[in-house]
């Protein structure tokens, strides 16, 4: 009966009702008594009906179990993302990250959120690991790295630390000579 409640829970999550989703999660985690079959279910069908803090529960405490962990980890920084919480975010995105390193979801978006908050090395730490799963075309890679190569730069020169920036702008316009913005700083910076 468990299972069946379980089965039937599932069906209507896929069909969109968070209500009989959530009578048949509740009925199926009193039955089963298992809640790395269950929590997943009961969070889900939280989400449907809109009760963000009874999700939030369920993935803290699939967050905490080892089995879990990962979804748990994952389901929290979509609420973190929902509610625009870049920060909390951007620490459930390594928690993540540091789980399942070969995520493509999990790079690409700790990725974005490292570049948001300005954190260029960590950005660049990110993109080389997505490089290395092969989850960006080389290229676009390359492109990506010279951009943020280009923003360190950026800061460097406000920071007045010249020769940090032309650095940066040299190897940004080796990787990506085709990046017009770092072959005109590198042009800059090298003739100062």
């Amino acid at each position: 009966r468990g299972f069946d409640a379980l089965s039937e829970g599932l069906v209507a999550m896929a069909e969109g009702d968070g209500r009989t989703a959530m009578t048949r999660a509740r009925k199926a985690e009193r039955l089963l008594a298992r809640p790395d079959l269950t929590n997943l279910l009961m969070a889900q069908a939280a989400v449907a009906n809109g009760d963000e803090e009874t999700a939030k529960a369920y993935y803290k405490t699939m967050a905490s179990e080892q089995r879990t962990a990962f979804v748990g980890v994952k389901g929290l920084l979509s609420q973190a993302l929902e509610k625009g919480e870049t920060e909390r975010a951007l620490k459930l995105a390594q928690h993540a990250f540091t789980l399942k390193p070969k995520s493509t979801e999990v790079m690409s978006t700790l990725f974005g959120l490292q570049s948001t908050e300005d954190d260029w090395s960590g950005a660049r730490e990110t993109l080389s690991a997505m490089t290395r799963a092969n989850a960006l075309p080389r290229d676009v890679a390359a492109r990506r790295e010279a951009v943020l190569m280009l923003a360190e730069a950026e800061i460097a020169v406000a920071d007045d630390n010249t020769e940090k920036a032309r650095d940066l702008a040299l190897r940004a316009n080796k990787k990506s000579p085709g990046l017009a913005p770092a072959a005109v700083m590198a042009a800059r910076l090298t003739a100062k």
